[in-house]
């Protein structure tokens, strides 16, 4: 089987309530299944609840069925922002995919939930320059959001009371940085992220090691 889809989660195969227009419209259906409504063109979907304590996410059963008679043609692997203990938080759910990339912790994991460990030592140089950068901002009294973050850093304006704008885009034009990382700018977030874990290189890196066919690979985002 040397065909493959490289999937998104949140917003592609998964709905957060505040942020893609869905709701919970019923507590319980059979088997312990909520309904929820799409509220951009009014369906309802038996789902599965995947929310935490920080918010409302849902999978649709229709969803999980679908990757159940894709899985018995093609490798499904996740490509996603989660945090480790989100893999295992939801691993029964994903039970139907192969391997995770998860793209901002600098991790890889492979179909029985282990982490590739040729893919970290491949990164473990760059991770050096990052953690160089963090002391160096930190020097310079910038906090950072790197709680649980192992392949990127984020400064945000919000986070930061005491800089003004100008300061901080100050940094963003003027920090230098190692050949082995990279400079991503969103609104006002500021990521310096390691060359090698971006998404394209984490998908090429699988392909390779799982000698898939290219002409048979298949990514899909919502983004």
């Amino acid at each position: 089987m040397n065909n493959s889809i490289f999937t998104d989660v949140d917003g592609t195969l998964c709905f957060h309530s505040k942020k893609h227009w869905v709701e919970k419209v019923s507590k319980w259906v059979s088997a312990d299944l909520p309904i929820v409504k799409d509220k951009l063109n009014w369906n309802t979907h038996e789902c599965i609840d995947l929310s935490t304590n920080a918010y409302e996410v849902y999978m649709a059963k229709s969803t999980i069925e679908l990757l159940n008679s894709i899985k018995e043609q093609s490798k499904v692997i996740l490509v996603t922002w989660w945090r480790p203990s989100t893999v295992h938080w939801r691993r029964s759910a994903f039970s139907n995919v192969d391997w995770i990339i998860l793209e901002n912790w600098w991790n890889i994991y492979t179909p029985d939930y282990k982490e590739d460990l040729n893919w970290k030592s491949l990164l473990a140089p760059e991770r050096e320059k990052l953690e160089e950068v963090s002391k160096y901002l930190s020097s310079l009294w910038w906090i950072q959001d790197n709680k649980w973050r192992t392949s990127s850093l984020r400064v945000r304006l919000e986070d930061n009371s005491h800089k003004t704008k100008e300061e901080f885009k100050y940094l963003i034009k003027n920090l230098s940085l190692p050949s082995e990382l990279k400079k991503t700018i969103n609104i006002w977030c500021f990521d310096i992220i390691l060359n090698s874990a971006w998404k394209w290189n984490a998908v090429n890196y699988l392909i390779d090691k799982l000698n898939l066919d290219k002409n048979w690979t298949i990514g899909i985002w919502d983004d």
